[in-house]
């Protein structure tokens, strides 16, 4: 009996033992996520963190294959969502994610850069952006100047028609003896068609992204255009390109770039830099300085100016100016309508719009600027935090805590923030296609398109089998 007494007083005092190390285990906020680089969004957690002291994110790595399966059976204990816009307008479609009316969120927070439209569902807003991505074209405004070209795009947004006009001048001899030629911009390639060589396909590209559902209306409002638009001697071949080159010693030269950049800021970062040997320029001529060292005003004119690319953010053509959207990608956030943890779900939302994440950049991060204000700071190294994702029972997690410590820069170390405003303005204009076509319905209209373009077959051939392919595409 006395051993049974000691037994149970034993067990008395160490009940609360294992009652406070189970406090101590930290609440995880749990969010899936499709890609390792969606488990990255420094300044929202820092944010999170600092006004949810003792919760920890914990992400969780799910093949698209792996999240459907997960959906469909009900299996889904995350509390949130990271991914690409084509899978989560899906998911509120499904009826998979808490509206954020749900949480208290009425209206689409006016910090952030208006995504609203893309990201309601039946007046409902059923996520935040965490990431844009856009396609921009640029333009070398010391070209321009020195060929007394206008900027296309004076009116904020220039249409394909504008497009052709503009198309018609390149191209140019240029150069003290005129021994050079400027050409509009670089053609694409299908290297597969021969005849389809040096071509500009975009117009047609964008109008299947944004307009899938009127393919008729291509072939009656805009097909004359294209036909000119697509084969063009603005365009210069890819064999004559010099890009390697310096530019002082080219023979051929593009006046416009089409960039594979994810965003117009990054790609503008040399503006920072000449516009700080600009004003180096005007304090040299300053009577009461005096400089001694460093580049003379000679070397910075002649030398360094001319080896800066000197672009400027240049809108895509668009179809209408009373429809303005520039295609690319987004990733958001949103919350699942089982959540288990819905409060601290709801706490993520907000630290993603506070002042605090908003405030806050990441060097070579620039998709992730969504706020409409310019940030002050930037996170210097994000590759020191690269999430790293342990196995943990057949999933993959990776849990980030608080604690961590970050080295800062100024904002405007980087980036001019006129410029960043700029750009800003045309990520507001985003578009994001719901087609996505395979591989092989590209292929076909090539094919139709190269037969086309030979002579093999007529207008209303082209365009009945091109309607075709769009209608079975929009099927599957």
């Amino acid at each position: 009996m006395r051993r049974l007494l000691m037994l149970l007083l034993c067990l008395t005092i160490l009940v609360p033992s294992f009652s406070a190390v189970a406090e101590e285990e930290p609440l995880h906020l749990v969010i899936a996520v499709t890609s390792e680089s969606d488990a990255q969004n420094l300044p929202i957690e820092e944010a999170f963190f600092k006004a949810n002291p003792g919760v920890a994110i914990e992400y969780r790595l799910y093949s698209t294959n792996q999240l459907n399966s997960l959906l469909m059976t009900n299996q889904a204990d995350f509390d949130m969502i990271i991914t690409g816009y084509a899978g989560l307008i899906d998911m509120a479609e499904k009826d998979y994610l808490l509206t954020l009316d749900q949480i208290g969120l009425e209206a689409y927070p006016a910090e952030l850069l208006d995504m609203s439209e893309l990201l309601m569902y039946n007046e409902k807003l059923f996520a935040l952006p965490i990431s844009i991505g856009q396609e921009a074209w640029f333009i070398h405004y010391e070209l321009s100047e020195q060929n007394n070209i206008e900027y296309p795009a004076k009116d904020g947004a220039w249409t394909w028609e504008e497009y052709l006009e503009f198309s018609k001048r390149f191209p140019i001899l240029f150069g003290k003896n005129r021994e050079k030629n400027l050409y509009m911009m670089t053609g694409a390639s299908l290297l597969d068609y021969p005849a389809l060589q040096n071509v500009q396909v975009d117009m047609f590209l964008n109008y299947l992204a944004l307009y899938p559902n009127e393919i008729n209306r291509f072939f009656t409002d805009y097909f004359p255009t294209f036909r000119q638009v697509l084969k063009s001697d603005a365009l210069m071949p890819r064999k004559l390109d010099e890009s390697g080159i310096l530019r002082e010693n080219r023979t051929n030269d593009v006046l416009m770039v089409i960039t594979s950049a994810d965003n117009p800021i990054g790609m503008m970062q040399s503006f920072m830099a000449r516009e700080g040997y600009l004003d180096t320029l005007a304090l040299m001529h300053d009577p009461n300085l005096t400089f001694s060292g460093g580049p003379t005003e000679e070397e910075i004119v002649n030398e360094i100016l001319p080896s800066l690319n000197s672009w400027m953010l240049l809108p895509v053509p668009v179809f209408d100016k009373n429809d303005v959207r520039y295609l690319g990608y987004m990733t958001a956030c949103g919350i699942m309508k089982n959540a288990p943890h819905k409060e601290m779900a709801a706490k993520f939302i907000e630290a993603m719009y506070s002042e605090e994440a908003l405030d806050m950049g990441v060097v070579m991060g620039e998709t992730a600027f969504i706020g409409r204000e310019c940030p002050s700071q930037l996170i210097l190294d994000k590759y020191a935090y690269y999430p790293v994702f342990m196995d943990e029972n057949g999933t993959q997690v990776y849990t980030v805590e608080a604690g961590r410590s970050f080295e800062y820069i100024p904002f405007t170390s980087m980036y001019a923030e006129h410029m960043y405003y700029e750009a800003q303005e045309y990520r507001s204009h985003l578009a994001v296609t719901r087609f996505h076509a395979q591989r092989d319905f590209y292929n076909a209209v090539w094919s139709y398109l190269q037969e086309w373009y030979l002579g093999h077959i007529s207008d209303a051939e082209l365009q009945e089998s091109v309607t075709y392919l769009v209608e079975m595409a929009l099927e599957e």
